[in-house]
This record gives C-alpha cells, structure tokens and sequence, in this order.
C-alpha cells in the first residue's frame, strides 16, 4: 500500500511566508529544528489555522484567524485613548488630567481581564490564551508606533519619542501581566479548583522585554538589543554582543582558510554557519567551537559562549514569537455573511465557514460548523467477528489483514478526495468533508473497494451501509492529546440524523438483540437462523431486487439501507455546488434512475426513495444513490430541480415492495391551512361521518417543494398520497392522536380538506 504523506508543519508555512528576512533564525529552525532547541514554547504555541478561499479548494492563509467586531475594536479603542492620554500627561500637555489616566488604564485593565478570563475558560488545550497574547501585542506595537509622530506634533521635536515609546510599553507590560493574575484567580474560584492556571511562556517573552512592543521584529543593532535585553541577564548584554562581534573577523578568516572546519561545522550545524546576522549567537555553532577547542582563539572564553547561547536561544524564541504575530489574521464579517480577511490593506473573500476567534464573546469560537457528513458500517460485524474467533488464530490473522487492507485503501480514498476522519465507530467511520461531491464521490469509491475485497475473501461480507447527509454539527471541544492538537467530538441533531440513515429502524433492534444473544454465549448461525424470519418480516426486502447494494422503504415507511442513503438537503446542496450539468434518465434494476457526472468520469444514479420515519427524527426525504456504469440513458433536454426530477421519476415505482403495498384508507383526511406566520401546517385524521370529527388526528410536518408550489394542492396531494399514508401509518405506531372537529377548520386562512385517497373530493 502506498503510504500517505506526512501532515504538513504549519509552523513552517507560517514561518516562510513571513515577508521580513530572519535575523536569527536559521533554515533548519524554519523548517522546525526550533521545535528541539525551545522545547517549551513548542509545547504551548498553538498551530496556525488554515482560511480557504471561498469554494474552499485552497489555502489563502495561515495563521490565527480573529473577528474584527465590536467588542474587539472597542477595546482596542480604550487601548488608543489610553496611550492619548497617558502621552499627553507625561509630556504635561495643557489640559492632561491624572485622574482621565487612571480610568482609561482601569478601563483597559478590566477589558483585558475579561478578555484573559474568557480565554482561560474556553481554552480546552486549544492555545486560545496563547492566541490572545500574541493578540494583544499586536495591538499595543500597533498603537505604540504612533506615539513618536504624536511627541514630535505636541513638542514639535521627536528627541523624546522613542523614550516615551519604551516608558509606555514598560507600563504596559506590567498592566498586562497584573491583568493575567487577577483572571487565572477569578477562573480559580469560577470552576472550584485548587490551582491557579500558571502563566503562559509566551508572557514572559512578550511582556518582560518592552522593546518587543515597540518593534515589530527584533532589532539588528547591537546597541539597541542591547537594551531590550537589559534587565533579563545579569551579565552586561552589549559587552556580550560587542564580544560576538569582534569575534566575527577571525572566524570568517578561519572558514576562508580551513574549508575541513567549514564541512565540519556546516554537517554539525546545517544553516547556522551560513546565518545572515548575530553568527556567534546561533547555539549549535558555538557548541561546535567549543567542542573543537576554537573558541580561544576567536577571542571568547567558555563562560562568554554559554551565556551567548543562552542569549542566542532567547532571541530565536522571540523571534518565531514576533513572526507568528504577524500572522494574527483580521476577519470582517459583511451583514449578508461574507468573511473578509483584511491583510495588506486589502479585502480578500474567504470561506464562509471560517470561523474566527472572537475573545469579547462566550464560547471565543462559533461551536456550530455546517459539513457534509459520511457514515459506512459493516453489517453485522460483531456476529462476523464471533465466527472468526471459533475459526482459530488464522481466521482472526486473516481478517485483521483484510480490515488493515480495507482501512488503508479508504484512508486513502478520504485523503485523495480532501475528506476529514473524525473517529472510528468499531464497525465503521465517520467522516466530514466542505463539499457535497467529494462525499458522495468518495461514498461510491468505498463501496467498491468493498466490492472488491469481499470478492478476494473479506471475511465481512454480509454488506456495508452508507449515509450522507448535510446539516449543522456541533464541536465539542476535548482536552489535547499527546500530540498536542485539539480534539473535537461531534454532537446535535445532525450526528443523530446520520446515525439513524446508516441503519434504518426496522431490523436494528433484532440486529441488537442477536448480538446480546451471541454476546451471552449463544451460536452466532443458530440465533441467526431463528430470527430470520423476523428479520424478514420488519425488512420487508423484496425478491425482485437485483442490484447488489439495495435501499428502499418497507411497508410501513422505514428504511432499509443496505446501499448508499442520501439525506433530501443534501441533494439541494449538491445542485448548488454542481451548477448547470448534463442530466440524464437510465434504466436499472427495473427502476428509473436520474444520472449524473460527478468527477474523474465518475457518475452516479440517483433514485428519490420517499419519506421515512426514522427513530426519534421527524419524517424524511431520502435519496438512493448507486455508481452508473450503464450506457443506455436518455439525456434530458430541461434543467429543472434534481428534487422535482427525482420525485416525477419515483412515482410508480418504489424499487421494494410495491408501491400500493400500502392502501390509502378511504376515511383518512387530509386538513391544511396557514398559521398567522403563513406557514402551512398539516393535520392528518380519521373520518368519521355520524359527527364530522377527525380521530386520532396528528401533525405532520411537510413542507411542498418550491418549485411545486404553484400547482394546485389537491394535485400534489393525490401525486404523493401513498407517501403520506405511510407517514401517518408510521406516526400512529407511537401516538394515537387526538380528536378535532371538522368544523373546526372552517375559521382557518387558506385552508383545504380532503380525503386523501380523492383530494379532489373536498369536505367543505
């Protein structure tokens, strides 16, 4: 099997596509040798995110996508008029108030506390505190750059600017980190905990060294790194630096004269000899002068290369902190629901399912993401798995290199067609993707993978299910793993939704109680044999159907999938994406089906199977879909709905046990009528004529299609009256309804009552 390539490193990515030049960095700590040298900060650095463009096919960006909204700007608006203030004061501006600098610095205080504290609360091992600093230096460097051009208009001389600009960080600072220890107490005594959240190795760097807010990078000059760094190492920075620096002549003579040191340096430490800058601050190299008994004869003694690596390692750390900074992304959010991302003063449409951070909210991040979700399940794997363990160690070894083979082949599939894998399901998976195609592409290309392993021997041969559905699901965010990524679990209706396509209801609590059966020490072929019949009788299958992978609703409107299942939204959402395409009418399995190209010469057949009641899920539209490898197909000359097509090809035809299976009882009425909000609702009951009253009515909630609307109800009624049936059918199996007078619909707007089995036959 081919193996899959390795993940990108999004640090990387980040790092190159910084427009500056390193100073300090060198291209094996770009490609994430930095990670080995600051083993710290790699732990807690979150990974860059990526924002697609907006058909999400490609990376515009990575980095750290954040909202620009209100409550963001307003703090950075306090942040603004702090520094306005605290400027005038100190430059004893007429009019500059002390008290108008206290509140604007509480202001900003409290706004940052709650902004940390927001931050800790929703962290769940995402990095979001960390985000948050990187954040808020980016703001204060922002701010701070302009308080030069403000002392020179004020004082008319810029003599003091710079001064000024590190006085003002250094405050700052110390807000800022006074801001973090009060919120780590107030999340302390919020969640009952014994421990305070220790800070972050980003605030150290971020905010110990003032002249990291000022400048954007670290500086090239000596003298002014210097006094960055004053304060942070007891030994004299700028006579390190000058020391360095010196001994930069001998060493370029010495690389120059003895090209056997050079090879020898540059394979014990690729990218540090050829540095662009600060050479003898890259700890590897000085290592390798140490080691080699070099170092005396540039002019430095051992106590000096230890403290200029110590040096050398802090400032590589700063400057990945910087870069990573800069990729703090802005995104706009438009009133009609484009993201924008604002880079380089300009606006670049981004996916609209970018879903940036906003620290002034509940949550930071929106929990609910719309994808497109694929559910496969092996039939019957527990049973399977039994008469592989009675068959002996080779049998087990057998199927466990099958599964291998089968697992790889569809992990393959997932990553040629840009599916995410979310979790295993022991007999199956779960698996989202951005685009409708691509799951259902994907959808058919598993099936016939398991084609062809259960031709070769796969011991789960008893066939496989497959859903799709299109929906909302909510990200419920775990504890990082060991890798140090975020973990998510999904939940909410969607999950539930898929769940149920994949198995139906009719035979899943036989499937339930043969496994507790078998589980309890039963023969898996003895239990199977005795509750065939009833298997039989709730499948309702059908002898006539031919193809391999079938799926229809029995008798009584449940599913049976033993194929592939389509939820009705997703075939409105696959239209959308597909755009005018080439339609077609095939035959197979004497059944009409809708044919369509997908992708790569891929077309699929699709064939509307009717509204089933699923367990626990209100009434759903549900779609068949099948690979088309038949030639014979008419092309269809309109272009209207796929779900219109769907539904004019389906009738006469339900592909399992036939379509009058189901009678239409010639007392069931049909009531329906608009609410004050112009919705439509539907009532369903039993007649009965000595009182005009509908017993064990119930609401069914239907909506008509769009594209049908402007037909007569009584013809769509009559079109879709078996259906209906069905619908009721399966509804009063779990409420008997209630009984409403006729009459009591007369009051009603745009109201219609009818027999169902005659629509045209009105009670009025």
């Amino acid at each position: 099997m081919q193996a899959l390539p390795l993940p990108p490193d999004r640090f990387r990515l980040v790092l190159q596509a910084e427009s500056n030049r390193p100073i300090l960095l060198s291209d094996e700590d770009i490609r994430g040798g930095w990670k080995k040298l600051l083993p710290e900060l790699a732990r807690v650095l979150p990974e860059p995110y990526p924002v697609y463009d907006p058909q999400e096919e490609r990376v515009l960006q990575w980095g750290y996508p954040v909202a620009l909204s209100d409550g963001l700007r307003r703090i950075n608006s306090q942040l603004g008029a702090l520094i306005d203030r605290e400027t005038r004061f100190r430059l004893e501006v007429e009019g500059a108030d002390q008290r108008a600098v206290t509140a604007a610095r509480e202001r900003w205080s409290a706004s940052i506390r709650m902004l940390l504290g927001n931050a800790l609360l929703n962290d769940y091992g995402r990095g979001f505190v960390e985000i948050l600093l990187l954040l808020i230096s980016a703001q204060i460097q922002s701010v701070l750059r302009a308080v030069p051009r403000m002392v020179r208009q004020l004082r008319g001389t810029s003599v003091d600017g710079e001064k000024l600009q590190l006085q003002l960080a250094a405050r700052l600072c110390s807000m800022v980190v006074r801001a973090f220890s009060m919120a780590a107490d107030e999340f302390r005594t919020l969640v009952d905990s014994p421990t305070r959240p220790e800070a972050s190795p980003l605030m150290g760097l971020l905010f110990r060294d003032p002249l990291l807010l000022v400048d954007a990078f670290p500086p090239e000059a000596p003298e002014r790194l210097g006094t960055m760094l004053a304060g942070r190492f007891e030994a004299k920075v700028e006579e390190l630096l000058k020391a360095a620096v010196a001994a930069e002549v001998p060493l370029k003579e010495l690389l120059r004269e003895r090209r056997e040191i050079r090879g020898l340096l540059e394979e014990g430490c690729p990218g540090e000899v050829e540095a662009r800058s600060f050479r003898l601050l890259q700890p590897g190299l000085l290592r390798m002068l140490e080691a080699s008994g070099i170092l005396l004869s540039l002019g430095l003694s051992r106590e000096q290369a230890h403290l200029l690596r110590l040096l050398g390692l802090h400032l590589k750390a700063v400057e990945i902190v910087a870069r990573l900074r800069k990729s703090i992304l802005p995104i706009a959010r438009a009133e009609n629901g484009r993201m924008t991302l604002m880079r380089n003063r300009r606006n670049i449409e981004v996916a609209a399912s970018t879903r940036p951070l906003d620290f002034a909210v509940k949550g930071v991040v929106e929990t609910t993401v719309f994808r497109y979700g694929l559910i496969y399940d092996l039939r019957d794997f527990s049973e399977v798995m039994e008469e592989i363990r009675k068959r002996g160690r080779q049998a087990e070894e057998s199927a466990l290199q099958f599964m291998y083979i089968f697992q790889g082949k569809t992990q393959e599939i997932a990553r040629r067609r840009r599916l995410r894998f979310e979790k295993f399901l022991g007999d199956g998976a779960f698996l989202t993707s951005r685009r409708a195609s691509r799951a259902l592409t994907a959808a058919l290309e598993i099936q016939a993978v398991y084609t062809e392993l259960k031709d070769r021997g796969f011991p789960f041969s008893k066939g496989m299910r497959v859903a799709i559905n299109a929906g909302h699901y909510h990200l419920l965010p775990m504890r990082s793993s060991s890798s140090g990524r975020p973990e998510y679990e999904f939940f909410g209706h969607s999950i539930v939704e898929l769940a149920r396509l994949s198995t139906g209801k009719s035979t899943r609590e036989v499937q339930q109680f043969a496994q507790m059966l078998v589980g309890r020490g039963y023969d898996a072929e003895r239990v199977e044999d005795f509750l065939r019949p009833l298997m039989e009788v709730r499948g309702g299958r059908s002898d006539g159907i031919k193809r391999p992978f079938p799926a229809y609703l029995d008798p009584h409107g449940e599913l049976i999938n033993e194929g592939i299942v389509l939820s009705f939204n997703f075939i409105g959402e696959l239209e959308e994406e597909l755009g005018p395409i080439r339609l077609a009418v095939g035959s197979y399995d004497a059944l009409r089906w809708l044919v369509l190209d997908l992708n790569e010469n891929i077309s699929v057949g699709l064939r509307f199977l009717g509204t089933a009641r699923l367990k626990g899920l209100e009434p759903m539209e549900l779609v068949e879909a099948v690979r088309w490898t038949h030639q014979d197909v008419e092309v269809l000359e309109e272009k209207k709905d796929l779900k219109v097509l769907l539904r004019r090809l389906s009738r006469g035809s339900s592909g399992g046990p036939r379509a009058d299976a189901v009678s239409v009882p010639e007392n069931l009425v049909v009531a329906t009528y608009r609410d004050d909000r112009r919705k439509r609702n539907w009532i369903l009951g039993q007649y009965r004529h000595s009182d005009g009253v509908l017993l064990h009515a119930l609401k069914i909630p239907l909506e008509i299609p769009e594209a049908e609307a402007e037909r007569p109800i009584e013809t769509w009624l009559f079109e879709n009256r078996v259906e209906l049936a069905r619908i009721y059918e399966a509804l009063l199996r779990e409420n008997s309804g209630r009984a409403i007078p006729i009459s009591r619909f007369s009051s009603m707007k745009d109201v219609v009552t009818c027999f169902l089995a005659a629509p045209h036959r009105s009670l009025s």
